[in-house]
């Protein structure tokens, strides 16, 4: 099994281009740890509940839990077969994280690094409107729904999350560079190959640099 690890600040469009691949390539896996965690907070789980206190300041969900959660995606999709090529979106977030991944999982395959500038981010998430029946991903400026603020796919109101608002936002990215950004030297000194993508551009041409790496 490759892992491929989709790395980045909030916003940086590794989801977009995560539901890109799968449209081109099928066969391959997604886990998103942001969807996941969603579904609990909306269904009111145990973990759902442990989740929105942290989320709704802007801080990472405890490492025990997205541990927990990661582990049983992957075996699952391990025990039916699914896919020889899975996409992390959103882990690790911690050194913790990667250790666990690498000790427990596996060694990731490459790691495609989103790089955006801050000014970016904010425009990008601020204005990002969400489906919160099918989960499709809107913007107000580079990716209108045809009908203002209905999904285009099953017709339901769109919403701004939570943790979109300006100032969750800045927190998020201010806990992104403490505790996310040393785990990118972490990924090198483990020999694991980085890559760099210009996330900053429009969706088809950040398309254009990530397919290579799913070609083989």
């Amino acid at each position: 099994m490759r892992i491929y690890l989709f790395f980045g600040p909030p916003g940086s469009g590794k989801g977009t281009q995560a539901n890109l691949l799968k449209q081109k390539f099928p066969n391959i896996s997604y886990i998103s740890t942001g969807d996941y965690i969603r579904y609990h907070i909306k269904n009111q789980t145990e973990i759902g509940k442990i989740a929105q206190q942290y989320i709704s300041k802007g801080q990472l969900v405890p490492s025990s839990v997205i541990n927990q959660l990661v582990l049983e995606e992957i075996n699952k999709i391990k025990t039916d077969k699914l896919s020889d090529k899975v996409i992390i979106d959103g882990y690790p977030r911690t050194i913790q994280q990667l250790e666990f991944l690498i000790q427990n999982i596996s060694k990731p395959y490459i790691t495609l690094f989103f790089d955006i500038t801050l000014d970016k981010i904010f425009e990008r998430i601020c204005l990002r409107r969400i489906c919160p029946n099918c989960n499709s991903i809107y913007h107000l400026i580079y990716n209108k729904p045809r009908e203002d603020e209905i999904c285009d796919k099953c017709g339901s109101k769109l919403i701004q999350r939570d943790d979109d608002k300006e100032e969750i936002v800045k927190t998020r990215y201010q806990v992104y560079k403490v505790q996310t950004l040393p785990v990118l030297k972490l990924i090198e000194e483990y020999g694991i190959k980085l890559v760099l993508i210009d996330s900053s551009q429009e969706i088809n041409q950040v398309f254009e640099q990530v397919i290579p790496y799913f070609m083989s």
